[in-house]
């Protein structure tokens, strides 16, 4: 303990409150306490899970059917339009990557 403290020192030297008589009877209290509202808050969790499930009854009613889907043929070329790559020009983005490369460089260049 660092005795150069202020505030430190001030705190030790004031009174210390007497301990209550009962202090073991509220701390059992309190234990009590928060653990009956656990257990209550439990209780409830496990009544609204048992209440959903009993009115969802996913054992009872009818299955609902899927809608029937129509089949389409899609032509081929189609497809092939679909399932192409996208038209990007190479030379374009090598471009655009060489421009933001010597602009950064050339502001790390200025920053010296």
């Amino acid at each position: 303990m660092n005795s150069s403290d202020p505030v430190a020192d001030a705190l030790r030297s004031g009174p210390i409150p007497p301990t209550p008589a009962n202090l073991a009877g509220e701390v059992r209290r309190r234990l009590r306490r928060r653990a009956l509202r656990q257990r209550g808050l439990v209780a409830v969790l496990v009544a609204a899970v048992v209440a959903a499930v009993l009115l969802w009854r996913p054992w009872g009613g009818s299955p609902v059917a899927p809608p029937d889907l129509a089949v389409v043929e899609i032509p081929a070329e189609e497809i092939e339009v679909l399932f192409a790559p996208p038209p990007i020009d190479p030379l374009a983005i090598l471009t655009r990557q060489d421009r933001s490369t010597m602009l950064a460089l050339s502001r790390l260049e200025e920053a010296k």
